[in-house]
């Protein structure tokens, strides 16, 4: 019997079952819309809904077990006024039962899924954050063995995606997960805990990702890998040598994409993308689209309070079908949720923002790879998605929200 006792003690040393948790409610959430599983999701015929339900199974039952103190409650509170308030936007829309209408509300149901599994995740977050490193890792090889088979031909992958299903193609998806890859080398370069040889490796890392994201040519995304890898430079602590290195390198890179700009053009997608911004080719008309948000948001007190419905913007600009919408979830709330749908984000914001501020290891790995996923996914959808996919940026910053809290109690 003793025997028997120590057997079971050393199994629980040895499983870590908050561990596997934390992993599971990371892929309950991404894994299901990873753009490599969806060809196989659609060849084995299983919904993604279902493969989430299944995945996340375990973590909700787990919410039941702790008692939450008063931080987690007030985040959870909040999104829960948020999706209330939307709820009741929606069956009071005049565009009650149109396409967007239903997708947006049925949306809200995962947002709030995504919270949770963004708590259960916190319970161990460098397993959580090694996640989705291999994810995007995942989708790097991918994306490898892709342009290998057509023979190293760049424009042969532009706005590719790595799904085979034409029904499930996105190619914003594709670079949004190859940017997991280039966080998390970025995040090593800066790691206090981290070798000059990993260093180095990290830094080419990046290089390698980001001309993989310039082919695809998601300009959102690049982007928030630009902007979050500058501020990891300010941020961090390093040494002034390490930082003048960085420096020399991204000009000369930048003189080398001067002196070959019309090669790069010609090669890189992502050249061409925000050239279209100025010349007004623009097809996705994001310009029109943060414009007409902001009308439709402004046109009366009414809307600047309440919004004008869920669904309505659609409406709006006389378009129909679920690709019209603002791409940006800020404005798209404004516009049909109005002033009071900011209010409860604005407050998990300031929390999130104080929360990264005070934390005490702003050196490790943990906290520069999470922080960076959290921005990351913050900036990148402010140019896609909207409403219907605000459950991503909002898993990463109550992500962070939960897991620095948890670090700092201990």
């Amino acid at each position: 019997m003793k025997a028997l006792n120590q057997s079971n003690l050393m199994f629980k040393n040895d499983f870590n079952y908050l561990r596997y948790l934390a992993v599971l409610a990371v892929l309950a959430i991404f894994l299901p819309i990873h753009p490599s599983m969806q060809g196989i999701i659609i060849t084995l015929g299983i919904p993604s809904i279902i493969l989430a339900g299944s995945l996340a199974l375990l973590p909700i039952f787990y919410c039941f077990y702790p008692k939450f103190n008063k931080l987690v409650l007030f985040v959870f509170g909040n999104f829960l006024f948020f999706i209330a308030w939307l709820l009741l936007k929606s069956v009071t829309s005049t565009a009650l039962g149109d396409l967007n209408n239903i997708k947006t509300t049925l949306s809200l149901f995962f947002l709030l899924l995504s919270i949770t599994c963004s708590y259960v995740a916190s319970k161990d977050s460098r397993a959580a954050i090694n996640v989705f490193a291999f994810m995007g890792i995942g989708a790097l090889l991918h994306f490898i063995y892709l342009l290998a088979g057509e023979g190293f031909s760049f424009q042969a992958l532009a706005f590719h995606s790595l799904s085979t299903n034409d029904g499930r193609q996105n190619y914003q998806s594709t670079a949004f997960y190859l940017g997991f890859v280039a966080l998390f080398f970025s995040s090593n370069i800066f790691a206090r805990d981290k070798g000059k040889l990993n260093k180095l490796l990290s830094f080419i890392g990046v290089i390698v990702t980001v001309v993989a994201m310039s082919l695809v040519g998601a300009r959102a995304a690049i982007l928030a890998v630009v902007i979050v890898f500058c501020m990891l430079v300010v941020m961090t602590k390093t040494p002034a040598v390490f930082k003048a290195t960085l420096y020399f390198v991204f000009i000369l890179l930048l003189m080398l994409i001067v002196i070959n700009i019309e090669f790069l053009f010609d090669t890189l997608t992502i050249f061409q993308r925000f050239e279209s911004l100025g010349d007004g080719s623009d097809s996705s008309k994001r310009m029109f689209l943060f414009q007409s948000a902001i009308n439709l948001w402004l046109e009366s007190p009414q809307t600047f309070l309440f919004g004008n419905g869920i669904g309505t913007f659609t409406r709006y600009i006389g378009e129909s079908g679920l690709g019209w919408y603002p791409h940006n979830f800020i404005l798209e709330c404004l516009a049909e949720a109005g002033i009071v749908s900011i209010i409860p984000i604005l407050l998990v914001a300031f929390v999130f923002i104080r929360k990264i501020i005070k934390f005490e290891y702003k050196t490790t790995y943990v906290y520069l790879y999470t922080i960076s996923l959290s921005l990351y996914a913050v900036i990148t959808y402010q140019f896609v998605g909207g409403i219907l996919t605000m459950w991503i940026s909002s898993f990463f910053i109550c992500f962070t929200i939960f897991s620095f809290d948890k670090i700092n109690e201990q």
